[in-house]
């Protein structure tokens, strides 16, 4: 289970802040994904540990399963309970 942020990036200065457009989190549950619009982010440099193009050829190749946001919420939260009842 993971969640990655992906942008279209309309500026940045010498600091390395960032101000980030189009911003969608994307959640990931074993081979399914749902999309969550955040709009426009702005990143304070000192918080930016690693930026990086998405190859988008290779991501159309991982054959995903793309969901709701209320589908993919639902399957986080149960996936994060069954992992919280194995380390307890």
């Amino acid at each position: 289970m993971h969640c990655k942020v992906s942008v279209v990036k309309r500026c940045f200065c010498r600091s390395g802040n960032l101000v980030l457009h189009k911003t969608v989190e994307r959640i990931h549950v074993g081979r399914q994904y749902g999309d969550i619009p955040r709009g426009i982010f702005v990143v304070r440099g000192e918080n930016v540990t690693l930026l990086g193009e998405i190859d988008l050829e290779k991501e159309k190749s991982l054959q995903l399963e793309k969901i709701s946001i209320e589908e993919i919420l639902d399957v986080q939260r149960r996936e994060k309970e069954s992992l919280k009842k194995l380390i307890d």
